[in-house]
């Protein structure tokens, strides 16, 4: 059988992953860069240096004018989408601290501060218990049509990310598109494939929960572990703890 040449292949590949296409009536610059180029690793510097700053001052546009958390904390660096320019004007965003993100209450006031800090319109969420855990809480806005995901906590304590699902799959595409990239010409739909990591459909760890896309890129996964990965599990496997509190 012949190798496929490179635009051949891209474009099965696209073909194959139009469920994680966004509809064009949402489509903004970074989709350009990450759904439009053929090859990621091989645009122009001047051409990417373009796509970047168009990007990137649109993303951070909408993070501006969607939360309030982030636009009170660009007021407070003196610093707005108006003043991004240049290219070099990108190392000026303000960017919150990573700490920020593993500042969090429990329970309910856990689902809060999650409303809180994600940007755009939050869809109904139920959580039925009194005093929900932090799974049982991501449990219920995953439910309800969101992508709310989690570091591994090798500090100790878990970042959460609130996400809606469109962008989720940006995300997963963009890790997806890399991969298939990288190996040409090796990927085929009809493809078999084992995964060095627990089932994503399990747990909602992020680099875990991230290889969702696997499923649908190849025709068959097994995966090394095959149990529902909980953050209190997490968390003992990164702080050497043997028992549950």
């Amino acid at each position: 059988m012949a190798t496929r040449d490179f635009p051949t292949y891209m474009k099965q590949f696209h073909d194959h992953m139009q469920k994680y296409f966004p509809s064009k009536d949402v489509w903004t610059p970074a989709d350009d860069a990450i759904y439009k180029t053929e090859d990621i690793y091989r645009v122009p510097l001047k051409e990417a240096s373009e796509m970047q700053l168009k990007s990137i001052k649109h993303t951070f546009m909408h993070q501006y004018n969607n939360n309030k958390i982030y636009q009170n904390f660009c007021k407070g660096k003196n610093f707005s989408p108006a003043d991004i320019k240049t290219y070099d004007d990108l190392e000026k965003i303000p960017l919150i601290p990573d700490t920020f993100f593993k500042d969090y209450p429990a329970g309910r006031d856990f689902a809060t501060w999650l409303g809180n800090i994600f940007t755009g319109s939050l869809p109904r969420i139920v959580i039925p218990q009194k005093n929900p855990t932090y799974d049982e809480v991501i449990n219920a806005f995953n439910q309800a049509g969101m992508a709310v995901a989690y570091s591994s906590g090798t500090s100790g304590r878990h970042t959460f990310i609130p996400r809606d699902q469109r962008t989720y799959y940006t995300s997963e595409f963009a890790a997806a598109k890399s991969v298939i990239t990288m190996i040409y010409p090796l990927w085929e739909p009809s493809l078999f494939g084992y995964l060095l990591m627990p089932n994503p459909k399990k747990t909602n760890v992020y680099a875990g929960k991230v290889c969702t896309i696997y499923f649908d890129a190849i025709q068959d996964v097994q995966v090394a572990i095959d149990r529902e990965i909980t953050t209190e599990l997490i968390q003992m496997t990164m702080t050497g703890k043997t028992t549950i509190e």
